[in-house]
């Protein structure tokens, strides 16, 4: 019987041998090259994972910051109406009066510095200008 031109009837045990150990290690060659591609893929399967994962978490935080910077922004609105709406009593109240104390009108400053701050229009500013020119007394 031959197999590509050889005659098997001809090969030692020792050939035999040799030729299943040759088999065998390119066998475990082509086993390793197999590991390593797939390993490869995997690891950029992984990546492209991480990296999809990554664009979602910063895709979330993104939404976070925007709610967040809302809700900022509304409180800021609340703090500027409540500084305005005591400008105002303030104001109406200092007004009538011949003179303030200096603690009032440090008052009455602190409270049209956080107004102004938050973003507070003009007529905060003409409240503030009023009172300047009030008599300041200790």
């Amino acid at each position: 019987m031959t197999f590509l031109s050889v005659d098997l009837t001809q090969i030692t045990i020792g050939e035999a041998f040799k030729s299943i150990i040759i088999v065998i290690a390119i066998i475990f060659v082509l086993w390793e090259v197999y590991l390593k591609i797939r390993n490869m893929f995997m690891t950029a399967h992984k990546k492209q994972n991480e990296t999809e994962d990554f664009h979602e978490l910063v895709d979330k935080h993104e939404n976070e910051i925007t709610q967040i910077k809302e809700s900022q922004y509304a409180i800021v609105l609340g703090v500027q109406a409540i500084l305005k709406n005591n400008l105002k009593e303030l104001h109406k109240e200092y007004m009538i009066r011949e003179s303030i104390s200096t603690d009032e009108f440090d008052n009455f400053k602190t409270q049209y510095e956080a107004y102004h701050g938050c973003g507070g229009n003009g007529t905060g500013t003409r409240y503030y200008e009023d009172i300047c020119k009030k008599p300041i007394v200790d």
